[in-house]
Order: C-alpha cells, then structure tokens, then sequence
C-alpha cells in the first residue's frame, strides 16, 4: 500500500457581498478530485459509505468516483472470476479475495487518483498512485467521425527477429484503453527472413496489435506473451481507407525482468523499398503511422517475468 501524504493548511477568509457581484456554490467549492479503479478492483466503500462502491464489473467509463480534497480510506477487494471454453465445455473460475482491505490516502483538489492492484501467487496488495499528469481528467469519447470509402489500408511493421509472429485486433479506444471488438485477433503475414510483417485493415477501423508470440523449439512451444497491466500498445484509431500506414522497427529482447519489446520510428525507406516488391500499388503511399499508446483492460499473471513490456521509443 502505498500512502500519499499531503499537508493542508486551512484559513478563515470573511466574505463581503457586495452589489452586482453574483457568487455560486460550485464557485466556492475547492475542485473535486477524481478516483478511478484498475479493472477487477472491487471498491465495496469509500469512507464507509456503502452506496459509493465501484464494482469489479462495471464498464470502464463508470470505474470512477469524484472525492473531496483530504483522508479518504477506500475498503479494496477483487474479482478476477472468469470463464474459458475448451470446445466442449465451458469452465468457470472463482478468484475473488479472502478478506476486504483498506487503503487509505490523501485527496488534493483537481487531481486524478487511480487505484491499482497486483496478484501474486498467494497474495495481493493495492495502492494509490497519482496519475494527473498521464490522464486526462474528462473521459471522452473520441469526437472524431469514423473514415468511410477508399477501400482497405495496410499497416506494416518490422518484427526483429523476423521469426516472432503478431496480431492485430480491431476494437475502440475508451480514455487510456483498447478494448478488443468481438471478432479475434488476426495474424499479420510476413517473411522471416526480412522480418516485415502487414496485415490489410478495413476503412475506419481503430486496430490495435495485442499479440505478440515468440517462436517454437523442440523443447519450448509457441508462446503468446502477456500485454496486461500498464504495459501500452500501439493502436491506430480510424485507418483511412486506401492507405499504407509504417509503425515502425519492434525489437523482442528477453531481460532479466521479463520480455520487452523496443520501439524505434525508423526504417521508413527500407519498408517502402519492401514494399516495391511485394505491393507496388502501395509504395508510394506508405507513411508513418500516427499511434496512440493505450493500455489493454486485462489484469496480469502473478509472475511479472512473463509480462511483456513495450517501450514505445522517441517520437520523430
């Protein structure tokens, strides 16, 4: 648990009214600050209070509670049940927590607080953490409308080494996240050889890349690492139709703290030259792709050395 201390000093200001001048209520009010949750996080309370709690399954946008500036103590559980099909039957798993816990921090006007939370094999803490400066206060959706016509894009990236395998996913953009759509992740196509990797995606998509799968052995399968927790992926949100969009050069590296995968915005003629041979038509078109970076809603395994990380690089 992680506690953040703030000193408050209070002072006592008399008030003239005088004509033509009009004051508000909210005017006089300190700005609230803003509690989110990470997913699965169970808020059963705030301060004690019961009718304010924020449950595990709640939809992203609602994962949210306005408090006042100073202490505030949160009563913190989890639920990470869930369910998986085999083809023949469906499974359903319970994993909730033993016992309720409190976190306890201080509140400063205008901040935006999120409250995270880690699953270890036989335990789990949570904490607060400060996030003003990395998210938006105002949880808006995209105002942009969605591209229609020009047919089909291409999105492009290089893969090093050349024999790690990945998918695209199509989905929305809510806030900081990516959620997935309804209809699976598809593999990008390639030769490991030049390690290019591309994958057609329709008009007005927003595509995200959530897999990424290291190769196989005689003595290791194929393996899909993990993108969960704060770990961001690359998303394009409404691919103009017609186009050739370049992500740019990724790097699979194992470290000792776990995978990490390296971005850097470069190699741009190199993948246009790649793309002379294989879709000429599209060459010319080829530009750098304009990424966001969002966070999956997925909760991580208890081992953080099977988490791949993704360092998005310096932007051009």
């Amino acid at each position: 648990m992680i506690r953040l201390l703030l000193n408050f000093r209070f002072i006592a200001v008399a008030s003239v009214f005088l004509p033509g001048m009009t004051f508000t209520a909210r005017a006089q009010q300190p700005e609230a600050a803003v509690l989110r949750t990470d997913p699965v996080v169970f808020v059963k309370a705030i301060d004690g209070d019961k009718s304010r709690e924020i449950a595990a399954l709640a939809a992203l946008r609602d994962r949210e509670a306005s408090l006042s500036a100073g202490s505030h103590t949160l009563t913190v559980c989890f639920d990470n049940s869930g369910s998986f099909n085999n083809g023949a039957f469906v499974t359903y798993v319970t994993s909730t927590c033993d016992a309720d816990r409190e976190v306890t921090f201080e509140a400063q006007a205008g901040h935006v607080y999120r409250l995270k939370i880690a699953l270890h094999a036989k335990d789990w803490k949570s904490w607060i953490e400060d996030v003003t400066d990395t998210e938006p206060r105002l949880f808006a959706q995209p105002a942009e409308p969605k591209s229609k016509g020009g047919g089909k894009s291409l999105l492009l990236l290089r893969m090093v080494p050349g024999d790690i395998s990945v998918s695209v996913g199509s989905g929305r953009v809510e806030h900081i996240w990516f959620v997935a759509g309804m209809w699976g992740n598809f593999m990008m196509s390639g030769d490991a050889a030049d390690g290019f990797l591309s994958r057609k995606v329709s008009s007005g998509a927003t595509v995200g890349i959530v897999d990424f799968n290291t190769p196989s052995t005689a003595m290791i399968p194929r393996k899909t690492e993990f993108l969960c927790g704060d770990t961001r992926i690359p998303v394009l949100e409404n691919v103009p139709g017609g186009g050739a969009f370049y992500l740019g050069e990724f790097t699979f590296r194992s470290t000792p703290n776990g995978p990490l995968i390296e971005v850097k915005h470069e190699g741009l003629e190199a993948a246009r030259d790649y793309l002379k041979k294989s879709d000429p038509k599209l060459a010319d078109k080829l530009q750098p792709a304009n990424l966001q970076w969002k966070r999956l809603p997925s909760i991580c395994p208890a081992n953080p050395r099977e988490i791949l990380r993704i360092d998005p690089g310096a932007k051009p």
